[in-house]
């Protein structure tokens, strides 16, 4: 507790007398009270009014239910019919069944009373439309075609037969299906024999001259069908090669007395450099 120091003389209506301060005590107990109890009874009348929520539906079903209905008060035990509402399996069976026309045999016919023949009602029960279920595949699959599919036949390509080959025409005049070029091709020896034959027949023989390495002298000779044999030498070497109707036969003679004979496919596709 902190005292408080004055320095003068202390003003009216700063402090309060003991007895002031029991009674400012009193006061606040009292209305702690009064607090305390309006709280308890707050929380009282809450609790009484949330038990109420739960009863009152739970009375309301109870207060529902009809109790169980005697069995002489459900068909009218002293004659006079009952008020209960008839049993579901009769109504439905009232609803389904078809009108009977069988004839009562609990009496015969003449019993007063009693009619030949009891009807039932004539209620005629609903017709349902059946429920579209999936449709199975056997029903709505159209059936298998047997027909069996001929492949296209693809004709094979026609082969046009070659047909003869170009007649070759030489300087002088000759012509034939094989052309034949003889050269000498050696400076070192600028003129050289050379003999040419077909199938051992003599094309050429005679002395070629260099000149410029580009002198060829064209021979026309007509083969025919089959392979030919075409030979040619100098006076130091031969070569041989085989031709037929339409190629184009080179010889060429180098230094040495050398030889050799080449073949083209066409005697006009013969290049020289």
């Amino acid at each position: 507790m902190t005292e408080e120091t004055h320095d003068g003389p202390i003003p009216e209506g700063d402090y309060v007398t003991v007895g002031e301060h029991a009674e400012l005590l009193e006061r606040v107990h009292r209305r702690g009270s009064q607090l305390r109890r309006r709280r308890q009874a707050l929380v009282g009348s809450l609790a009484v009014a949330a038990t109420l929520l739960v009863a009152v539906p739970l009375v309301a079903a109870t207060g529902d239910d009809p109790g169980p209905t005697s069995d002489l008060a459900s068909d009218g035990g002293d004659g006079s019919g009952g008020t209960a509402e008839p049993d579901a399996a009769a109504s439905a069976a009232e609803t389904t069944l078809p009108p009977s026309t069988t004839t009562s045999a609990s009496c015969a016919p003449d019993c007063p009373g009693n009619p030949t023949t009891s009807s039932a009602p004539t209620s005629v029960p609903p017709t349902s439309s059946p429920t579209p279920g999936p449709s199975s595949p056997s029903a709505t699959a159209p059936p298998a075609s047997t027909t069996t599919s001929t492949p296209p036949t693809t004709a094979p390509p026609t082969t046009t037969p070659p047909g003869p080959p170009p007649v070759a025409e030489c300087p002088d005049g000759s012509t034939g299906d094989t052309a034949i070029w003889v050269s000498n091709q050696s400076f070192a020896v600028p003129t050289q024999r050379i003999e040419v034959r077909v199938d051992g027949v003599v094309l050429t023989d005679r002395d070629f001259d260099v000149e410029g390495q580009h002198a060829f002298v064209m021979f026309c000779v007509d083969l025919g069908p089959g392979d030919h044999t075409v030979v040619a030498e100098t006076a130091s070497d031969a070569a041989a090669v085989t031709a037929t109707a339409g190629n184009g036969v080179v010889v060429l003679a180098w230094d040495g007395g050398d030889v050799m004979a080449d073949v083209s496919p066409r005697w006009d596709q013969v290049g020289f450099a």
